[in-house]
């Protein structure tokens, strides 16, 4: 929720096992991802932005639910590149058709998208800047043959 005090929640295991940390981004009672850790201490950022702390450069390809979600008039998509990867990458949004209206991120080649945390806020419009209508649309990140994942997010105008 918007007016919710910022707090971090720190996470200690064993060291012995590996642990699973479910996050829920939006505190509305869903799963939203998971990370499973070993041998390290972490923490998990419960404020009001709805997204992990991030310790370092992440180890796998991770993309995190749009923020705010629904939005108007703009909101902001986060993604984390491994270290290590410096492949192609592509974050595009489509409508609930399959159509490809809005490219943020194309990268490939000597053009690559560095290891970490990347953020990109969507202003709710297509590649030739004409606001879309009200409803729901998908954001997809690709990173060559290693990694593709899609969300759902709701533009209410």
């Amino acid at each position: 929720p918007a007016d919710a005090a910022h707090q971090v929640v720190p996470v200690w295991d064993d060291l012995s096992q590996p642990a699973t940390i479910y996050i829920d981004f939006g505190n509305d009672g869903t799963i939203d991802d998971s990370v499973t850790v070993q041998n390290q201490v972490t923490s998990i950022d419960d404020g009001a932005t709805g997204q992990a702390d991030e310790v370092g450069i992440p180890e796998r390809f991770i993309l995190a639910q749009n923020y705010p979600n629904p939005f108007n008039p703009q909101t902001t998509i986060r993604f984390a590149i491994p270290a290590g990867y410096d492949g192609a990458v592509e974050l595009a949004i489509f409508d609930v058709m399959g159509k490809r209206i809005r490219n943020l991120v194309i990268a490939s080649g000597e053009s690559h998208v560095p290891a970490g945390w990347q953020e990109f806020v969507w202003d709710g419009r297509d590649d030739a800047g004409n606001l879309l209508a009200s409803g729901v649309y998908f954001y997809r990140l690709a990173a060559g043959k290693r990694f593709v994942q899609t969300r759902k997010m709701l533009l209410v105008r």
